[in-house]
């Protein structure tokens, strides 16, 4: 049944840690939403499609490496999309993170993309 295919969990922080300056935290869903199970994938949906962005499909500017928000990106889109078109759900992965993570996000280069040529 679908109900048994959820991971429902709910996480709870303290102010200061998402306002810290230098952390970020990617969730599998937002707050009022449950994380999905894929079970065609062994995995749940968003570590499926994290294990696929870190592997190189998330390295859309094509430079060899994945970057925060890229990651975020190709994570985001996938899980939202696979949740609704193959497990009639929302499922919406969130970023969060102080002012200087947002920023320099794009910059912050987390994983040479293993499809890199160089």
């Amino acid at each position: 049944s679908i109900a048994m295919r959820g991971r429902p969990i709910v996480i709870t922080s303290d102010n200061l840690s998402l306002n810290s300056r230098k952390l970020a935290i990617l969730s599998a869903a937002g707050a009022n939403q449950v994380s999905s199970d894929l079970d065609r994938t062994g995995h749940g949906l968003f570590t499926y499609f994290l294990l696929k962005g870190v592997r190189g499909e998330a390295d859309t500017s094509r430079d060899g490496w994945v970057d925060l928000y890229e990651l975020f990106g190709f994570v985001r889109r996938n899980v939202n999309s696979t949740a609704v078109s193959e497990l009639n759900r929302e499922q919406m992965p969130v970023l969060l993170g102080g002012i200087d993570v947002e920023t320099r996000a794009k910059n912050l280069k987390l994983f040479r993309a293993a499809t890199s040529p160089n």
